[in-house]
Protein backbone atom coordinates (compact mmCIF):
# COMPACT_ATOMS: atom_id res chain seq x y z
CA UNK A 1 0.00 0.00 0.00
CA UNK A 2 1.27 3.42 -0.81
CA UNK A 3 0.87 6.30 1.60
CA UNK A 4 -2.52 7.98 1.22
CA UNK A 5 -3.27 11.60 2.04
CA UNK A 6 -6.47 13.17 3.38
CA UNK A 7 -7.20 16.73 4.46
CA UNK A 8 -8.59 16.52 7.99
CA UNK A 9 -10.05 18.71 10.69
CA UNK A 10 -8.91 17.64 14.14
CA UNK A 11 -10.25 18.46 17.57
CA UNK A 12 -7.41 18.46 20.11
CA UNK A 13 -8.64 18.15 23.70
CA UNK A 14 -6.93 19.68 26.75
CA UNK A 15 -7.27 18.99 30.49
CA UNK A 16 -8.89 22.36 31.15
CA UNK A 17 -11.76 21.53 28.75
CA UNK A 18 -10.36 23.59 25.88
CA UNK A 19 -10.81 22.18 22.38
CA UNK A 20 -8.47 23.43 19.67
CA UNK A 21 -9.54 22.88 16.06
CA UNK A 22 -6.63 22.23 13.71
CA UNK A 23 -6.58 21.69 9.94
CA UNK A 24 -3.98 19.09 8.92
CA UNK A 25 -2.98 16.84 6.08
CA UNK A 26 -3.21 13.24 7.30
CA UNK A 27 -0.89 10.61 5.85
CA UNK A 28 -1.97 7.00 6.40
CA UNK A 29 1.05 4.77 5.89
CA UNK A 30 2.57 1.35 6.39
CA UNK A 31 6.04 2.92 6.54
CA UNK A 32 8.01 2.60 9.78
CA UNK A 33 10.72 5.06 8.72
CA UNK A 34 9.46 8.51 7.74
CA UNK A 35 11.45 11.49 6.49
CA UNK A 36 9.17 14.24 7.81
CA UNK A 37 10.70 17.03 5.69
CA UNK A 38 9.36 15.27 2.57
CA UNK A 39 5.80 15.97 3.80
CA UNK A 40 6.17 19.54 5.08
CA UNK A 41 6.02 22.56 2.78
CA UNK A 42 4.92 26.18 2.99
CA UNK A 43 1.21 25.30 2.73
CA UNK A 44 1.37 22.17 4.88
CA UNK A 45 2.97 22.94 8.23
CA UNK A 46 0.55 20.82 10.31
CA UNK A 47 0.52 17.12 9.50
CA UNK A 48 -0.77 13.91 11.05
CA UNK A 49 0.83 10.53 10.43
CA UNK A 50 -1.36 7.48 11.07
CA UNK A 51 0.68 4.28 11.10
CA UNK A 52 -1.19 1.08 10.23
CA UNK A 53 1.68 -1.41 10.36
CA UNK A 54 2.22 -3.94 13.16
CA UNK A 55 5.73 -2.82 14.10
CA UNK A 56 6.40 -1.51 17.59
CA UNK A 57 8.63 1.46 16.68
CA UNK A 58 8.56 4.25 14.13
CA UNK A 59 11.69 6.19 13.17
CA UNK A 60 10.98 9.86 12.41
CA UNK A 61 13.78 11.60 10.53
CA UNK A 62 13.38 15.26 11.49
CA UNK A 63 16.40 16.48 9.54
CA UNK A 64 15.53 19.87 8.08
CA UNK A 65 12.45 20.23 10.29
CA UNK A 66 12.83 23.23 12.57
CA UNK A 67 10.44 24.89 15.02
CA UNK A 68 7.86 22.10 15.29
CA UNK A 69 6.10 20.20 18.07
CA UNK A 70 5.83 16.40 17.66
CA UNK A 71 2.83 15.01 19.58
CA UNK A 72 2.47 11.24 19.96
CA UNK A 73 -0.84 9.39 20.40
CA UNK A 74 -1.81 5.74 20.82
CA UNK A 75 -4.29 3.81 18.66
CA UNK A 76 -7.22 5.28 20.60
CA UNK A 77 -5.87 8.80 19.94
CA UNK A 78 -4.88 9.31 23.59
CA UNK A 79 -1.82 11.48 24.25
CA UNK A 80 1.39 9.55 24.98
CA UNK A 81 4.16 12.13 24.80
CA UNK A 82 5.80 14.95 22.91
CA UNK A 83 9.12 16.02 21.44
CA UNK A 84 10.36 19.30 20.07
CA UNK A 85 12.28 19.86 16.87
CA UNK A 86 13.61 23.36 17.45
CA UNK A 87 17.22 23.16 16.34
CA UNK A 88 19.21 24.09 13.30
CA UNK A 89 17.34 23.12 10.12
CA UNK A 90 20.71 22.11 8.64
CA UNK A 91 21.54 19.54 11.35
CA UNK A 92 20.65 15.84 11.43
CA UNK A 93 17.98 14.89 13.94
CA UNK A 94 15.66 11.96 14.42
CA UNK A 95 13.53 10.29 17.08
CA UNK A 96 12.06 6.86 17.59
CA UNK A 97 8.47 6.66 18.84
CA UNK A 98 5.99 3.95 19.78
CA UNK A 99 2.89 5.78 18.59
CA UNK A 100 0.07 4.99 16.16
CA UNK A 101 -0.53 8.66 15.42
CA UNK A 102 2.01 11.49 15.29
CA UNK A 103 0.77 15.08 15.02
CA UNK A 104 3.38 17.61 13.89
CA UNK A 105 2.55 21.27 14.44
CA UNK A 106 4.47 24.53 14.07
CA UNK A 107 6.04 25.51 17.40
CA UNK A 108 3.82 27.86 19.42
CA UNK A 109 4.87 29.01 22.91
CA UNK A 110 1.20 29.26 23.91
CA UNK A 111 0.42 25.63 22.97
CA UNK A 112 0.12 23.81 26.31
CA UNK A 113 1.77 20.48 25.52
CA UNK A 114 1.50 19.29 29.13
CA UNK A 115 -2.31 19.71 29.06
CA UNK A 116 -3.05 17.70 25.88
CA UNK A 117 -5.15 14.59 26.54
CA UNK A 118 -6.39 13.37 23.14
CA UNK A 119 -7.58 14.22 19.66
CA UNK A 120 -10.28 13.11 17.28
CA UNK A 121 -10.89 13.48 13.57
CA UNK A 122 -13.92 15.69 12.98
CA UNK A 123 -16.23 13.67 10.71
CA UNK A 124 -19.16 16.12 10.90
CA UNK A 125 -18.80 17.45 7.34
CA UNK A 126 -18.09 14.10 5.65
CA UNK A 127 -20.54 11.84 3.89
CA UNK A 128 -21.06 8.26 5.07
CA UNK A 129 -19.27 7.13 1.91
CA UNK A 130 -16.22 9.27 2.64
CA UNK A 131 -16.07 7.94 6.20
CA UNK A 132 -16.36 4.35 4.91
CA UNK A 133 -13.57 4.76 2.33
CA UNK A 134 -11.28 6.39 4.90
CA UNK A 135 -11.96 3.50 7.25
CA UNK A 136 -10.91 1.02 4.57
CA UNK A 137 -7.68 2.96 3.99
CA UNK A 138 -6.88 2.60 7.70
CA UNK A 139 -6.83 -1.19 7.38
CA UNK A 140 -3.54 -2.88 6.44
CA UNK A 141 -4.59 -3.87 2.90
CA UNK A 142 -1.69 -4.50 0.59
CA UNK A 143 -3.08 -5.22 -2.86
CA UNK A 144 -6.17 -6.60 -4.60
CA UNK A 145 -6.61 -10.34 -4.37
CA UNK A 146 -5.89 -12.44 -7.45
CA UNK A 147 -8.70 -14.85 -6.56
CA UNK A 148 -11.93 -14.83 -8.56
CA UNK A 149 -13.87 -13.45 -5.57
CA UNK A 150 -11.71 -10.31 -5.77
CA UNK A 151 -11.43 -8.49 -2.43
CA UNK A 152 -8.14 -7.75 -0.71
CA UNK A 153 -5.29 -9.67 0.84
CA UNK A 154 -4.38 -8.72 4.39
CA UNK A 155 -0.79 -9.36 5.44
CA UNK A 156 -0.44 -10.96 8.85
CA UNK A 157 2.82 -11.24 10.72
CA UNK A 158 5.06 -9.75 8.03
Amino acid sequence: MKTVKYPQKLNVYFRNGEIRKIHVEEYITLDSIVKVADFLNEEEQSILFSFIHSRLNVQLDLTGVSSHIVLQFDGKMQFEGASLSLGNPEGTFGIQVQARHVLILPFDRDFKIEAVISFEIDQSEKTRGEIFVEGLKRLPFTHPSERKEKGFIILRGK
